[in-house]
């Protein structure tokens, strides 16, 4: 169940282009508070910490690609960081871990995509439900200096994640609607059940970009900026922001 959420200072809504919400198969109710830019999936994943605060065996993971961190946008970066943080909350190791860290020279050597995606699988099965939200898919890339397209990789492990089809494994993605990524998802449609796809455009979005960098601009450090310099930036990064 989604809904909108309006905080005392500042209304966020539904106002951050989300490509797909998919929880993979039965969930029950679960409530969502969806905001703008990137604080998205951080309102996102503080929302469901809480709901599953008392529920000890209940994981949260996440991940962040961003243009400003060219470490973020490796597939194989967000893998280990998903594995590591999972087998953090699990009070034993499990074994495709433990052979992985002996294949791999006893940790000298960097596991393969297909092995951390095989630690992941098994990590999860620690759990009676895991939330897993990666955040501007976009921003992965689709080309860079690494030979194989990262964007392409990304997509090709969404759907590896899908196909495992497990009762307890929920996810959240976001991104701005590019046609290869609209594309790849697209076909999980015909596949799941439980696939959601919400679009938010920039036109819906504007009002409250607005509310919040009106409210940003109250800071104390901007108490010297003229009202016109406000205003200039408001309309600006509003204009400018696409939705975003």
């Amino acid at each position: 169940m989604i809904k909108q959420r309006e905080p005392e200072n500042l209304s966020y809504g539904i106002s951050f282009l989300v490509f797909f919400l998919l929880f993979i198969l039965q969930l029950g109710q679960i409530e969502l508070t969806i905001m703008y830019s990137v604080l998205l999936s951080s309102t996102a994943i503080n929302h469901i910490q809480s709901i599953c605060k008392n529920k000890p065996n209940t994981a949260v993971i996440y991940w962040y690609f961003t243009f400003r961190n060219p470490a973020s946008q490796i597939v194989d970066h967000c893998l280990r960081s998903l594995v590591t943080n999972l087998c953090s909350k699990r009070a034993d190791t499990p074994k495709a871990l433990r052979e992985a860290y002996e294949h791999c020279n006893n940790g000298q050597l960097s596991p393969s995509t297909k092995s951390m995606m095989a630690m992941l699988n098994a990590a999860i099965d620690g759990f009676d439900d895991v939330y897993l939200f990666l955040d501007a898919l976009d921003e992965c890339p689709i080309s860079g200096k690494q030979q194989e397209r990262e964007r392409d990789n990304l997509m090709g492990r969404l759907h590896e994640m899908c196909s495992w089809n497990k009762e307890g494994l929920h996810i959240l993605t976001t991104s701005r609607k590019e046609r290869d990524i609209e594309e790849s998802l697209g076909a999980l449609f015909e596949d799941l059940d439980n696939f959601k796809e919400i679009s938010v455009h920039s036109s819906l979005v504007e009002k409250d970009i607005r509310k919040y960098i009106r409210q940003s601009l109250k800071a104390r450090q901007f108490n010297n900026w003229r009202p016109h310099l406000k205003e200039e930036v408001e309309n600006t990064l509003a204009t400018q922001a696409n939705g975003m």
